[in-house]
């Protein structure tokens, strides 16, 4: 069939789209072509303060902001798809390879019918088959089980019949709520350097406590602080309120795409589950000797609760990232008293792109040898190339053709090189999944060349390493720090946050404008020198005297910019 226009809903970089216009003879409009960078962010912030403050219950907390950490991006997305819509040209018919969203928001955008091509009722019921077959084949045991209790037990009424308390220990303890397994990596790194101060290391997930601890650390289980009743009083405010609310939210026309869409269902279920999960953290405070709160991820609505709550109670709390920035600072508040910025770079992309408060920010990074220790080329026998791959279906794009663009001429420098392509996964990324997906694109030759590597990035990974490529993964500030250049694909930007830009800004690894550059890295790598770049301004360890003041001090005093406190 011949299609006057074909509408890519997905994230797709220029070179992909005129691929697609030579098979389908056919002009191709890509959803990503109405990005306004750092504007889009902006813009959905704008809309939804239009809930906060309505959604109040008990201790204060506003259940909008954890609400609006779940549906920015679809909020984004409709505001590019109502740009979408509007450039249009007239049309007799429209259709979509599909129902579902963000199908619904064009069809509410243009106010017309789109129909579908397939499937009919018996294949979609097949194809729902098919969908759980692929889940249970992708994932192993304990990953399947982390993902049925978090979508059936949320609120921890299973998981609390078994959970099992950390013993007490003897005396006072920060407090890091964790939920992955980066972020209690990087907290352990910031308890190893307080050995006489106690860390309790409270899990929301299975997978967050798999990290190698400290002897400074303990390590429990929400669940195990879970009760068995909540307050049926309070969740039924809370209910009337949302209804309330969903009738004012009706009359913005993007909050009202996603409601007739039925993006919005989900809340009932999050206040009722959020109750029982903040009284799980009230049972945490209450139970431990708790004296700061040390947050690595404060955009997880199950370890922002807790950092909510404690400064409530007048408990010093410390955030930091575990990657290289936050843009989710574009649309949400700095919950902690104060922010440790691992370096100049982040520092300022804090300030001057998010628009944070200098003063809450302080540098501070973990000081870890491995982090800063990099190794002279000259010591390197290169015996492979990395690819950062990342969990790109998150972002609405498509790994497969992310995978056909950048491995293709990867391997042909493998091959001509002699050395191996080394996907390394991030841990959102299943190797199942990826593994056949290399199968379904590649021959045999070049799956020989192939490795997949999972888990934590290991510094043997990188002394061997040729180069390394990726899209915008913290991956590209981990190979600067350690001597290994890293390229970094521009074209494939795959967020509106403005990470990429930051990097080139300090010199985070060297930016490839077009999947044709690939070919000529080796060239680049002879005639230059990537690596020349300050350091001091990419990674700023913190004095073991410092950090112990900022989880000791009392949140009554403020910060001088980063430097220190003072008294108001």
């Amino acid at each position: 069939m011949q299609w006057d226009l074909v509408v890519d809903l997905g994230i797709s970089s220029a070179f992909q789209v005129r691929s697609w216009e030579q098979e389908l003879n056919s002009s191709v409009l890509s959803l990503g072509l109405f990005r306004h960078g750092l504007e889009d962010p902006k813009d959905a912030n704008k809309i939804l303060q239009s809930g906060r403050g309505h959604l109040v219950g008990n201790h204060e907390l506003d259940w909008w902001e954890l609400v609006a950490l779940l549906i920015h991006e679809e909020l984004e997305t409709a505001l590019l798809v109502s740009r979408l819509c509007a450039a249009l040209p007239h049309a007799d018919e429209i259709y979509a390879s599909r129902a579902g969203w963000p199908i619904s928001a064009a069809a509410a955008d243009l106010k017309r019918e789109i129909k579908t091509l397939g499937p009919n009722p018996d294949e979609r019921t097949s194809g729902r088959l098919a969908h759980y077959w692929n889940v249970v084949r992708k994932f192993s045991w304990p990953q399947l089980r982390e993902i049925f209790l978090d979508k059936y037990d949320a609120g921890y009424k299973w998981r609390s019949r078994v959970g099992v308390r950390a013993s007490r220990g003897s005396g006072s303890v920060v407090l890091v709520p964790t939920a992955y397994t980066n972020v209690s990596r990087m907290a352990a790194d910031y308890a190893r350097m307080l050995p006489d101060q106690e860390f309790l290391f409270v899990t929301t997930r299975t997978s967050a406590a798999q990290f190698e601890r400290p002897p400074n650390v303990r390590v429990a289980n929400l669940a195990a602080y879970a009760t068995k009743s909540a307050d049926e009083g309070e969740c039924s405010r809370l209910l009337d309120n949302w209804k309330a609310l969903r009738g004012k939210l009706s009359q913005i026309p993007e909050l009202a795409v996603l409601i007739s869409a039925g993006r919005l269902d989900f809340i009932p279920d999050l206040l009722r589950n959020g109750l029982a999960m903040r009284d799980a953290w009230r049972g945490v405070l209450a139970t431990e000797q708790v004296t700061a709160v040390l947050c690595g991820d404060d955009s997880n609505r199950y370890t922002r609760v807790p950092v909510l709550l404690a400064r409530k109670l007048g408990i010093p709390t410390v955030d930091f990232h575990h990657g290289a920035f936050d843009g989710r600072f574009l649309f949400k508040t700095l919950p902690s008293d104060l922010f440790l910025a691992k370096s100049e770079m982040e520092r300022d992309y804090l300030v001057n792109i998010c628009g944070l408060a200098a003063e809450k920010i302080a540098l501070g990074a973990p000081r870890l040898q491995d982090y800063v220790d990099a190794t002279g080329s000259e010591k390197r026998e290169f015996t492979h190339i990395i690819f950062f791959s990342e969990a790109y279906e998150t972002s609405n794009a498509r790994p497969e053709d992310i995978y056909r663009e950048l491995l293709t001429p990867l391997l042909k420098l493998a091959r001509k090189s002699g050395v191996k392509l080394v996907i390394k996964l991030h841990p959102f990324e299943s190797a199942k999944e990826r593994q056949w997906l290399i199968e379904r694109v590649f021959s045999p030759a070049d799956i020989d060349l192939i490795e997949i590597v999972a888990g934590p990035l290991t510094q043997n990974l990188l002394l061997n390493a040729w180069f390394a490529i990726t899209v915008e993964s913290t991956a590209a500030l981990d190979c600067t720090l350690r001597n290994v250049p890293c390229f970094v694909c521009e074209w494939l930007v795959l967020s509106s946050y403005g990470y990429i830009q930051q990097y080139a800004r300090f010199g985070v690894g060297i930016m490839l404008n077009s999947p044709e550059q690939i070919q000529d890295i080796p060239e680049v790598l002879a005639k230059s020198n990537p690596l020349a770049v300050q350091k001091d301004y990419l990674w700023k360890p913190i004095e073991p005297g410092t950090l112990a003041m900022y989880l000791s001090q009392s949140p009554s005093l403020s910060y001088d910019k980063g430097r220190g406190r003072k008294a108001n």
